[in-house]
Parts: C-alpha cells; sequence; structure tokens
C-alpha cells in the first residue's frame, strides 16, 4: 500500500510538473504557471482518493490463512524457527540501537547559519530537489518564499527566505452541515474553504443518514482547497455533534441562520442583511430534511434566524454553498 501511495504522488507530481513546463513554455510567470496547473489538474486529494478506491487488496481470510500456514511450518522445523527468532531479535535490537543513536544526534543544535529561519517539512517530498524554491503558509504568519536546504528520505528543510504575503483574515463564518454521502460531502468541504468559512461543524440530526464521518479526509480536501484557493488558512474541522448538544451549548452571541426548507421564513439576503450580528453559523440539513420536532427546536432558540432560500427544495450540498454565497454577497469580504 505505501508503495503504491508512494508511486501515485509520484505520477501526480510528474503530471502537474509537465503542465508547468507546458505553461511556462507558453509565456506564463512561474507563479502563474504553477496555479494554472493545479486549477487544471483539479482537486489532488479527491483523484487520489477515487484512485485508491480502485486498489484491491487481500482479503482478511486470506492473511489468516497465510499465518496458519506459516505457524505450522515453523512448529514443523523447530531448528529454522529458532534461527528466525534469533536473527529478528537481533535485527529489532539494532535497528533500536541505531535509531537512538540517530535521535540524539538530531537532538543537537542545527549545523546551519541562520536557524531561525530554518524550517523541517516531515511527510513525503514529491521531486523535489535542493535550490527549489517553494512558497510555504502555516494559518498564522502569511505566505512566505522558501527554498529547499536539505531533503532526506522522510523529510526536507527549507530556508524561509521572505514573507511575500501577510496572514489574511477570514469572515468569522461556520458551517454546521448534516453529513452527507461522501462525493457531495468532500465538495462542500472544498467549496466552503474556497467561500472563506472559518469552521466546519458536522451536526448529527434524525434523519442523517451517514454515521461515520472521515474527518482526516475532510482536513485534507480543505487544505488541498485552501491551497488550490490561495487562501492562507485553512478552517478547523471539527467532530461530529449531535443538533441537541449542539444547541444546549451554543454561545448566543454568536448568530444561528437556520436555512428551513418549510419556506416559512425571510428571505436569506434580506434576513442577513438586516441583522448587526459580528458572529455566525449557517446551520443546514441532511438530505431528507430537518424532522418537525428538530425544526420547532431550533426554531425556539433565541439566537437563531430562520431563513429561506428561494422556492425552490434545494439539494444537501447545494443549499449549504448557496447560503454561504448570500451571506458573502451581504455581510461578507467579497465587497
Amino acid at each position: 500500500r505505501r508503495r503504491l501511495d508512494r508511486d501515485l504522488d509520484e505520477e501526480v507530481a510528474f503530471h502537474l510538473s509537465m503542465r508547468e513546463a507546458d505553461y511556462r513554455q507558453s509565456g506564463l510567470a512561474d507563479r502563474e504557471a504553477h496555479d494554472a496547473a493545479r486549477r487544471r489538474f483539479g482537486n489532488v486529494t479527491h483523484f487520489k482518493e477515487q484512485t485508491r478506491t480502485m486498489w484491491t487488496f487481500p482479503s482478511f481470510e486470506s492473511l489468516i490463512q497465510d499465518v496458519r500456514y506459516a505457524f505450522r511450518t515453523l512448529r514443523k522445523s523447530p531448528g529454522f524457527t529458532i534461527v528466525a527468532v534469533l536473527a529478528l531479535t537481533l535485527g529489532i535490537g539494532g535497528n533500536t540501537a541505531i535509531f537512538s543513536l540517530v535521535d540524539a544526534a538530531r537532538g543537537r543544535a542545527l549545523p546551519y547559519k541562520n536557524t531561525d529561519h530554518l524550517v523541517e517539512l516531515w511527510g513525503n517530498v514529491m521531486r523535489a530537489k535542493v535550490g527549489q524554491r517553494l512558497r510555504l503558509f502555516n494559518g498564522r504568519d502569511g505566505e512566505w518564499r522558501a527554498t529547499i536546504h536539505q531533503i532526506s528520505k522522510r523529510s526536507v528543510a527549507v530556508i524561509l527566505d521572505a514573507r511575500t504575503r501577510e496572514q489574511d483574515k477570514v469572515p468569522d463564518l461556520w458551517l454546521l452541515l448534516a453529513p452527507i454521502k461522501k462525493t457531495p460531502l468532500d465538495y462542500i468541504v472544498q467549496k466552503a474553504t474556497e467561500l472563506g468559512v472559518s469552521r466546519i461543524q458536522p451536526v448529527i440530526t434524525r434523519r442523517t443518514i451517514v454515521e461515520r464521518v472521515n474527518l482526516d479526509r475532510m482536513r485534507a480536501n480543505a487544505i488541498e482547497a485552501a491551497e488550490q484557493s490561495e487562501r492562507l488558512s485553512v478552517p478547523e474541522i471539527m467532530a461530529p455533534v449531535d443538533l441537541s448538544k449542539l444547541l444546549e451549548a451554543w454561545d448566543a452571541t454568536r448568530r444561528l441562520a437556520f436555512c428551513d426548507e418549510s419556506r416559512n421564513a425571510e428571505n436569506a439576503a434580506l434576513a442577513f442583511a438586516k441583522d448587526q450580528a459580528k458572529s455566525w453559523a449557517i446551520l443546514t440539513g441532511p438530505e431528507g430534511g430537518f424532522d418537525p420536532a428538530e425544526r420547532t427546536l431550533i426554531r425556539e432558540r433565541p439566537f437563531a434566524l430562520p431563513v429561506s432560500l428561494g422556492p425552490r427544495i434545494m439539494r444537501a450540498d447545494t443549499a449549504a454553498l448557496a447560503a454561504l454565497a448570500v451571506w458573502q454577497s451581504t455581510r461578507g469580504d467579497w465587497g
């Protein structure tokens, strides 16, 4: 699996680099070529997930059969078993000793000048070369131009050259949504990130079909969308919470815009424009809509603001993005 992941990373990086080269030859600057290549390719994380779903691996039953066969073989050959166990023991002990030495060495002062401008990035490095320039952000200190200084198997050390952009500010806007099927949820996370939300909170309702949410997948999609939209922060991805518990613990200073599909509410654009709250959250329901008792429970809260998204019933993913777009156009940072 790791080998396949590594091959996939290299393949994606190769295609991106080839497209960047084509754009440079057409006259685009390095940064413009980089951005154009990523836009042309699309969401890298989503592509990788789709590719992984096509991979097949041996079943658990086959693994159990292999383990049983191995134990029978070792039991029939006690001499070989003793030698194998000793070899494994020596190998594990040797690796532990080497790791301890390397770890101690890493704890010493780094042999570089200007170590306050030296950053170490962990993870897979795709076709990176010493001297290559990067643009980095951590969600707090803006965007930095950096140069790769050293590359190892599992990490790359870079030197921060200069800040190229100050840290941007996103509106104090949360998206609260009932989890839906995998592909639409990926899409919502990507587009909500591009639309500038600061937090994404899955909410479990009575009609929620999806019971488990892959938070790591949501974070990966949010990071990819932040990079593609040149946003310098990544929205918080929160663990799912039950709707009733969410309402009980709600901070009354934050306005909760409740997208009520019953249409018995004020037009969202007009409601957003009139309300002067500074902190906001938008709540959208599951694919089957809110239960009537849940709708009543929400409307009874003084901080809730029921809004309508028009005369047509929207899909859950469409409603979430439509509400965010309306809020941004009336109260957000679009103008």
